[in-house]
């Protein structure tokens, strides 16, 4: 895989289906790629070419939301444009253990599990919590939003995820 991301189902409006979009935007809270200039380059191209609107780049129901016009949206396009244009379809899930998104086959990205990288605080991840399918203490890399706000804002945490990060987040910049 050339591409390592979470998607943000939250800007998805939770649609685990292909009726919104054919494919999510990633989180840009985190992604990890293998350098190319050949995807460089036609990102960059894609980009200055600018053909994106209500459909998603190139009309493909790929990269509309929030982000979409940049890498939030250009990296799903781009991933998967390919696996889009021979007929090959994605089966959405919350990304979570044992209910993970199936990509199309030909898909140069890996989906990486949401409770484990660039985890944000959802409902889908409390229940997963609740149910024992998923640990805190698993959790590699942390996005601070939504409801659990950057620790520097003082806010009080909203649940036992948010509140461990943010004592994690203090510890470390303590060190």
């Amino acid at each position: 895989h050339s591409l390592l991301a979470t998607f943000d189902h939250e800007l998805d409006w939770h649609s685990f289906t292909t009726e919104l979009s054919n494919v999510p935007v990633v989180n840009s809270g985190f992604w990890v790629v293998a350098p190319n200039c050949t995807d460089f380059r036609q990102m960059i191209a894609l980009l200055e070419e600018g053909d994106w609107d209500g459909g998603g780049w190139r009309r493909s129901r790929v990269g509309w939301g929030y982000g979409g016009l940049v890498q939030q949206g250009i990296l799903p396009y781009h991933y998967h444009k390919d696996a889009l244009a021979a007929g090959e379809a994605m089966v959405k899930a919350p990304d979570l253990p044992g209910n993970m998104t199936v990509s199309p086959p030909s898909a140069r990205m890996k989906v990486l599990d949401r409770s484990v990288y660039d985890v944000i605080d959802t409902p889908d991840l409390q229940a997963a919590y609740t149910s024992g399918a998923a640990s805190i203490d698993d959790v590699r890399v942390f996005h601070f939003t939504g409801g659990c706000v950057k620790p520097w804002m003082c806010d009080a945490p909203r649940t036992t995820l948010c509140n461990t990060m943010r004592d994690r987040w203090w510890e470390i910049r303590a060190e």
